[in-house]
């Protein structure tokens, strides 16, 4: 995301093996910031040399209202001054908990 100075954008990430779909946000902004609502459980965790905030909580989307885990990724980068705001919203918790596992690889610039 080096080229991105402010903005989001807004995807779905499907696992074409289980048919899965999970949204996925980016929002990215000028400054270093803690963007996370503190909601659930947070923790704090190493994403490619930066400390960055894991914040995982239940929310109800849809309708009718149904539960799904959303799970908030705030990445301050001090070399290019932004905030990288990832946020992952499924039904699977077991689909989040994989994606989990590619974090420490996730690059900003």
């Amino acid at each position: 995301m080096g080229w991105v100075l402010d903005g989001s954008s807004s995807y779905y990430v499907v696992n074409l093996v289980s048919g899965e779909v999970i949204d996925l946000e980016v929002h990215v902004k000028k400054g270093l910031r803690q963007t996370s609502q503190r909601h659930g459980n947070v923790a704090v965790v190493k994403v490619n040399g930066h400390s960055a905030t894991l914040e995982t909580h239940q929310v109800k989307r849809g309708l009718p209202r149904k539960p799904a885990t959303k799970i908030t990724l705030t990445i301050p980068c001090q070399k290019t001054s932004r905030t990288v705001e990832l946020v992952f919203t499924g039904k699977s918790v077991e689909e989040l908990e994989e994606l989990r596992k590619c974090f420490p690889s996730i690059r900003c610039h």
